[in-house]
């Protein structure tokens, strides 16, 4: 089933993701439980929007498919690497440097790679994500089992990663400033606070 929708990621905005995940969250019972890994995968391809309006300014700028490719192939791992890092910065900045609530994501009920990677630490948070954190006081000890858990340094590691494979993909193109801009693009996703 997973597979199914890993063709589909590309092409779908977080929301109908996340929509995705909560409903299939809802549906299971207590035995079939997604592993990790895929709701990792879930988590990190949430962002299509971003890759699929790359790859339609390259049609119109480029009539080179391989460009095309190129650019979603950048967009998306960009994409994926803003989130995560979006992701890490719900544990480690203040309310007033993000511009929102901290812990926003837990109190939406929504596990994000801090959280899945902060699972395979301990695994008692699997019962939290499965009831979305809706009991009084899992936001909190979901929030501490994190900052003990190396959840925030893996999804950094990861968001690395993804920042890397962009900068890659973009690479393959000819040297100009705008492949230089969109580099510099790269990096500055990693090391954003807010």
């Amino acid at each position: 089933m997973l597979d199914k929708y890993q063709e589909l990621c590309p092409h779908m905005c977080r929301q109908y993701f996340l929509i995705f995940w909560q409903i299939r969250l809802a549906s299971q019972d207590s035995d079939e439980r997604c592993g990790t890994s895929q709701k990792m995968h879930i988590c990190t391809t949430r962002s299509g929007c971003g890759p699929a309006s790359n790859r339609m300014v390259s049609v119109l700028g480029c009539p080179d498919p391989a460009v095309h490719e190129i650019a979603y192939q950048y967009g998306k791992n960009v994409g994926i690497a803003f989130q995560l890092i979006d992701d890490v910065l719900d544990f480690t900045s203040c309310s007033d440097q993000m511009g929102k609530p901290t812990s926003a994501d837990l109190k939406l009920g929504l596990a994000t790679g801090p959280v899945l990677f902060a699972c395979q630490q301990f695994p008692e948070m699997n019962a939290m994500i499965m009831r979305r954190f809706s009991l009084p006081g899992d936001v909190d000890r979901a929030r501490q089992y994190v900052l003990q858990s190396d959840g925030v340094q893996q999804t950094t590691y990861l968001a690395q990663r993804y920042c890397h494979e962009a900068i890659r993909e973009i690479s393959k193109l000819r040297p100009s400033p705008e492949r230089e801009a969109l580099i510099q693009l790269s990096e500055i996703v990693l090391t954003r606070d807010k």
